[in-house]
């Protein structure tokens, strides 16, 4: 097996918990660690190399040899250590998507909240695992 990388990610954000947590269900072989980038895990991983600024603006993995890849390389490192979708990194490091992916990532990452409240993606669950499901009124 290959060796594992750490993903800091945004864990208040609905819409990357929610795309986490579906990584997770259908690539559940993949050698990828997911890091709250508001955990003090993240924090003590990072210190002196990302300000909390950095984790906020764009995904950041940590690959096995302690280099770091960004956005929308973040995502390519991500799906290559995943087995199930490694061919869709391959397609992502096509010359054409390369240079668009970037700017599309960015637009989506810098819109994350917007499009969670949009798709109405209820907010994360607490570490406790306390859920704080909206309650429609009738």
């Amino acid at each position: 097996m290959r060796n594992q990388i750490t993903a800091f990610y945004d864990g208040e954000c609905p819409m990357c918990s929610a795309g986490i947590i579906k990584f997770q269900s259908m690539a559940s072989h993949a050698a990828v660690k997911f890091v709250d980038l508001h955990s003090d895990e993240a924090k003590a991983a990072v210190v002196g190399r990302f300000t909390s600024e950095d984790l906020m603006r764009e995904m950041i993995v940590q690959m096995p040899d302690t280099t770091y890849r960004i956005g929308y390389f973040a995502w390519i490192a991500i799906l290559k250590y995943s087995s199930r979708f490694s061919s869709i990194a391959n397609l992502m490091n096509n010359p054409l998507l390369y240079s668009i992916g970037p700017a599309i990532y960015k637009l989506v990452a810098t819109n994350r909240l917007l499009m969670s409240k949009v798709m109405r993606l209820p907010k994360p669950c607490a570490n406790d695992m306390v859920c704080h499901v909206p309650i429609s009124k009738a």
